[in-house]
């Protein structure tokens, strides 16, 4: 089975050419396709280095994802951040597996480097939770689709993230549900904590707004207790600091939507 596979860029090129060789690796691709926000750097170029099309669209990632469901021309497509890189092969395989019944869409989760606050703040609680307790929510950043289960879903173009969560939510009201593996690799962030923090808490108002779910304001004000626990756990004394100014900066945001909406980046 080939799949398309759909990678989402902007100035992307810091990671980009791993990514792709990485997932030449572990995907088996029929056409490799990037949705570019008009990259003013050699991300194009890589681009075109590794024989994949390219689609320029500006209308921000929820847009971006939208596209890749309508384009798909096979039934079962990939999305990929362009900055995720997968350390191992044969994962396709046991996702593919669990595609079957109503299920329509497999993540597969890759760990945030603990080199990264952020990353160490989640290895360290995935690390003290058993295994049969774990969840990882929902992403459409590195995911295994069915297009039948996407037939129709349209994303508001004022919702700029969380757009994957919104798509889990109107496929699990048509009966779909979701399932996740974990897969070896690294999920890089070329922003700074601050700047993703106000900008999820600017798209998780305006998800709210759509929705009328609070559980991402929820989820966030638990962050500062949880890292707390992290810090002890890792005895990274750092984390409380992190935790406490990363919600914050989701406060901000989610107290002035109209001016974290968009990433600036």
């Amino acid at each position: 089975m080939k799949v398309d596979v759909f990678i989402p860029t902007y100035n992307s090129e810091k990671y980009l050419r791993q990514c792709l060789e990485s997932v030449i690796k572990s995907i088996p691709a029929k056409r490799i396709i990037l949705i570019d926000n008009y990259s003013t750097d050699r991300t194009q170029e890589i681009a075109k280095e590794f024989g994949c099309e390219l689609i320029l669209d500006s209308r921000g990632l929820g847009k971006a994802r939208e596209l890749s469901f309508k384009l798909a021309s096979t039934d079962v497509f990939a999305t990929v951040e362009s900055d995720i890189i997968y350390e191992e092969t044969g994962w396709f395989d046991r996702a593919i597996s669990l595609l079957k019944g109503n299920v329509g869409a497999v993540v597969a989760y890759v760990q945030r480097p603990v080199e990264q606050n952020r990353g160490l703040f989640a290895y360290t609680l995935s690390r003290y939770t058993p295994l049969k307790e774990k969840r990882h929510g929902f992403s459409a950043g590195s995911t295994i689709w069915l297009r039948e289960a996407l037939k129709g879903i349209e994303i508001p173009s004022s919702l700029r993230a969380y757009e994957d969560l919104y798509i889990e939510r109107m496929m699990r009201k048509r009966g779909w549900r979701y399932r996740w593996i974990e897969v070896k690799g690294k999920h890089y962030s070329t922003l700074s904590d601050r700047k993703k923090a106000e900008w999820y808490g600017a798209n998780a108002r305006i998800f709210y707004s759509l929705t009328s779910d609070l559980s991402l304001l929820r989820r966030h004000l638990t962050i500062p207790f949880k890292a707390t626990f992290a810090s002890l756990l890792s005895r990274n004394p750092k984390l409380i600091s992190w935790g406490v100014s990363y919600t914050i900066a989701f406060m901000r945001g989610w107290t002035y939507p109209s001016r974290y909406q968009i990433l600036k980046r």
